[in-house]
């Protein structure tokens, strides 16, 4: 059986065919290093490098993943198990097909860093232990780039001619990755990242916000917190002091702005004469708005990808099966 798999520092996402059909399984990331006990319900307690972990996203001592070394550390392994775990699927060998940010998967000669591909597989491929049941384990292993594969599908939908040029923004958790290709994949011309660039950035000023409010929420929490507030949800049972959530209000408000401006920057650095911007990943729907705004010539060329924080692993599955 093959399992796709998007491991980004936010979540972890999965995909599978069964019965013909793509499977998904989206999985919150949030790991302490610890065990829990199981009294009220299943836990799933591991041990990797002799030391014990447990899965626990509403704790306050969830270990960070929002730096690019999450790709190299065994946290990343214990991520991508507990969502097998919780997918359904039966544990048994599979073959896994995973990413890398652009910034780890190319040199600086935008050739493959083998080095990194090798470091990752290897972090895999370590021994994972769960107390009291059985673990998924990997056969073969495949590392390919995010970001690019994820307007696989779309390009031909959108009829792109064979000499425009679509930008891919991908904002994730921790990183930005961005690809320029001509026409329906004719040639990728060009790929950049920023390792400090991510919905990382927005979630800890608005934890910082939250402190001033008399309010502490880990990481996972504070994100859910944002959704609301995007979504304009009521948040006053969250918040202990009422008077403070205009100030909260105002610091999401400045952090999207301020990111939003760095990946504009980011862009018009490295970036010229594409036709169509397409955003993806977690972060998008931080940036559809600005870049339509400052992207206004091109109309509506400057789009979000259907279910931006899926599209890339549903992406590799539709690949993968052109290949075959």
């Amino acid at each position: 059986m093959k399992v796709y798999c998007d491991d980004g520092s936010t979540a972890t996402k999965l995909a599978w065919i069964e019965d013909g059909k793509i499977k998904l399984f989206v999985l919150q990331n949030g790991f302490v290093e610890k065990w829990k006990n199981n009294t009220f319900g299943e836990v799933h307690n591991y041990i990797v490098n002799g030391k014990k972990y447990s899965y626990s996203p509403n704790s306050d001592e969830i270990i960070s993943t929002t730096n690019i070394n999450y790709q190299y550390r065994p946290i990343n392994t214990l991520g991508i198990q507990e969502a097998l775990q919780q997918s359904g699927l039966k544990p048994q060998e599979i073959d896994l097909v995973v990413t890398l940010p652009i910034t780890e998967y190319y040199n600086t000669d935008a050739q493959e860093n083998k080095e990194n591909i090798r470091k990752k597989i290897n972090n895999l491929k370590e021994k994972v232990e769960l107390n009291n049941g059985d673990v998924f384990t990997f056969n073969d292993i495949k590392v390919l780039p995010e970001s690019i594969p994820s307007v696989a599908p779309i390009l031909s939908i959108d009829n792109v001619q064979e000499r425009e040029l679509s930008l891919v923004v991908d904002l994730g958790g921790t990183t930005l990755d961005c690809g320029l290709i001509r026409g329906v994949f004719n040639d990728v011309i060009k790929t950049t990242g920023n390792q400090n660039l991510g919905v990382g950035q927005i979630i800890k000023q608005v934890q910082n916000a939250l402190m001033k409010a008399d309010t502490e929420l880990n990481f996972n929490d504070t994100d859910s917190l944002i959704r609301d507030i995007l979504k304009k949800q009521n948040i006053e049972q969250y918040i202990n002091n009422k008077s403070m959530i205009s100030h909260v209000k105002k610091a999401l408000e400045i952090a999207m702005m301020q990111l939003s401006d760095s990946v504009i920057g980011h862009i018009e650095e490295n970036y010229k004469g594409f036709h169509r911007i397409y955003l993806t990943g977690g972060g998008a729907e931080f940036l559809l708005s600005p870049f339509k705004k400052h992207w206004h010539v091109l109309g509506d060329k400057v789009k979000k990808i259907d279910d931006p924080q899926t599209a890339l692993v549903k992406a590799l599955v539709a690949l993968d099966s052109e290949d075959n």
